[in-house]
This record gives structure tokens, sequence and C-alpha cells, in this order.
């Protein structure tokens, strides 16, 4: 009897397992994007590091992981030595990263010179936003957000638990796409497009496909590259004027400062542009507060600043308002570089990869 119910249940996983390759193109993707980028970065950094590593590294929020070029920065530049790389990241707060940084400033091969995005988003309370139907998030959420970084790099540890559900996801359709598998109207719409032969939607993310495309091999995010007067991407615009108007959080920059001041790595701080034309008044007026505010912050930590907040980048130059496209990048990239050389020059506490 039990072999029977053995067989019986063998069979109905085979199915399932075929089924679901079957309809595999039409399911969302598995994993996390931020988990995904971690993972690439990781593997980048590690190659780099053996090759003899990454002398300036740049780090930030998803307007850095966008804007910055490191290849472009190494060609413009006339003070910086070595090898560059952009350890930005997509959907976080410079803030939120403190044990990427660890991670990457503790190296065994540490960055000589750490450039870090941050800007007014960075300071800013993301959890309560103020203004009419603001809904601060449960404390469940502002939990789930603090804790998307470290979630993920958890995951990635090579530890045998995750070891093994990297294994299995490899080699069954049914492990890897076991998220989507939970949801019967995702699972029903796959089967309807699948056999409709229609193409996947253009919700449907193949995100190994997407960031072997979009991800350079000096870590820069290119997703951003072609597009130009965009809709802000994966940000409701209400939600973020809302929050650019919440009081600052000062107290970040210092806190960021020290992380990488505590694994002996000099650092400049980085404040990106934004169009402020595309702002309401009140939240471009925030914008450049918060900006002065994060430079005022720099100059009492004693720490160098570029601050390229009202660098006049016109429409043209942006993907979707905040992340650069192509055009921005190049002069973002060529902008950091000039004013790189210019720090380098009369500080060589700086040690711009020498």
């Amino acid at each position: 009897m039990f072999l029977r119910v053995l067989v019986v249940v063998a069979i109905g996983l085979l199915v399932a397992e075929a089924g679901t390759r079957v309809v595999a193109g039409h399911l969302p993707s598995p994993g996390d994007d931020g988990q995904q980028e971690l993972s690439r970065k990781q593997g980048q950094l590690d190659a780099l590091t053996a090759d003899g590593g990454v002398e300036t590294a740049f780090f930030g929020n998803s307007t850095i992981d966008a804007g910055i070029d490191p290849a472009r920065v190494q060609t413009s530049s006339q003070q910086l030595e070595g090898s560059a790389y952009n350890a930005a990241l997509l959907g976080a707060p410079i803030y939120l990263q403190e044990d990427w940084i660890d991670e990457v400033a503790g190296a065994d091969a540490p960055p000589d010179l750490a450039v870090v995005g941050i800007g007014p988003l960075d300071v800013v309370d993301w959890a309560n936003p103020v203004g009419d139907g603001a809904d601060p998030l449960s404390p469940a959420q502002q939990r789930l957000f603090e804790s998307l970084v470290t979630d993920n790099l958890a995951v990635l540890d090579d530890d045998w638990l995750s070891e093994l559900d990297r294994s299995a996801s490899s080699w069954s359709s049914l492990v890897e796409h076991r998220g989507a598998l939970r949801e019967p109207a995702v699972v029903l719409g796959a089967t309807i497009q699948t056999a409709s032969g229609r193409a996947p939607s253009a919700e449907i993310d193949r995100t190994d496909t997407r960031w072997d495309e979009n991800l350079s091999p000096q870590g820069q995010v290119q997703q951003f590259l072609d597009r130009t007067g965009a809709p802000i991407d994966g940000l409701s615009g209400d939600f973020l004027y809302r929050s650019l108007e919440t009081s600052a959080r000062p107290e970040r920059v210092e806190a960021v400062v020290e992380r990488f001041e505590d694994q002996d790595v000099p650092v400049v701080l980085l404040v990106a542009p934004v169009d402020l034309t595309r702002l309401p008044p009140a939240a471009a007026a925030a914008y450049v507060e918060l900006a002065a505010t994060i430079v005022a912050e720099a100059d009492e930590q004693g720490v160098p600043v570029i601050d390229l907040s009202q660098a006049g980048y016109g429409p043209d130059l942006y993907a979707d308002g905040i992340h650069l496209n192509a055009a921005g990048s190049a002069r973002f990239s060529d902008d950091v570089a000039a004013a790189l050389d210019g720090l380098c020059a009369s500080d060589d506490d700086l040690r711009c990869g020498s």
C-alpha cells in the first residue's frame, strides 16, 4: 500500500514538473531582483579581486547604480589609477546597505577609495510620508523594507541550505517557480497564454536574462540607458513627493561615513542630480534643502563631497526624471571624474588608486 502511494506521488510530481516546464516562460521570474543583482556583483567583485582588486568603488542607491559608468570615469580621470567598480544597488537606500558595505569594504582586498552616493532620497523617512492620503508603512512593512539587503546577502551565503535551494532550483522548474505556483490565477493565466501561443506579457520579467543583458562588467546597471521621459520605475510619484517633504535624518550621513572609516577606506560623498523640473515646486525645494543638509553634514564630518544636486542636467539626460540615461550617465561620469581629480590632487589621504 505504501509503495503504491509512493508511486502515485512520484507520478504526480513528474506530471507537475512537466507541466511547470511547459508554462515556465509565462510565469514570473523566480527569486528577487535585488538578490539577483547582489549575486552577480559578488561574482564580478570576486573576479576583479582575483585579478588585482578594485582601486575605486562606487556605492549608493539606484541613481548611482544607473548613473556611474566606472569605465568612463577611468578613461576621463587624470588622477584615478587602476580599476573601478560600481557597487551601488537598486531599490536600497545607502543607509540600509551596512552588510554590503562591510562585505566589499572589509574584504581581503578592499578598495583604495570609496565614492559614496548619498542623496535626499537616502535621508528621508520613507516609512512615514506626509500629506493627504499618506499612509505610513506598517511595522511589518518597515521591517521587510529595512531587511531587504541583509536578507538577500544571507540567502546568498554559502551555507548548505542556501546551496541546496540553488541546486534544486537549477534542475527543477517546480522548485524554481514554487512561489508563482502558489497563485492559482497566475498559473491559469500562464496556462492560457501558453496554450494560445501568445508571447509572455510585458510584466513577465525574465530575471536571469535581464541581468545578463543589463549589468556591465564594471557593475553599472544599464536598463535605464536607452530611455528618455519614462515614468519613474517602481515608485509611485505621489509617495516619492510626499517622502521628500518628511523630516531629514542627517545622522545617516555620519553612520555611513563611519562604516567606511571602520574599514579604513577613505570616503568621498556624492550627491546625484534629479530633474527638478519634473517635481512639484514644494518637492523640488525640499530636494534642494535636503541636499544642502547632506553637504553641511559632510563638512561637519570633515568628508569631501561632490554636490551635483543642482548641476542643471536637462530633461533629455534622464530616463525617468531620477535615473540618468546613456547621455546623462556619460556627463555624470565625466563630471564626477573631473571633481575627483580636483580632490585627489589636493588630498593625498584619499589614496586615489595609488
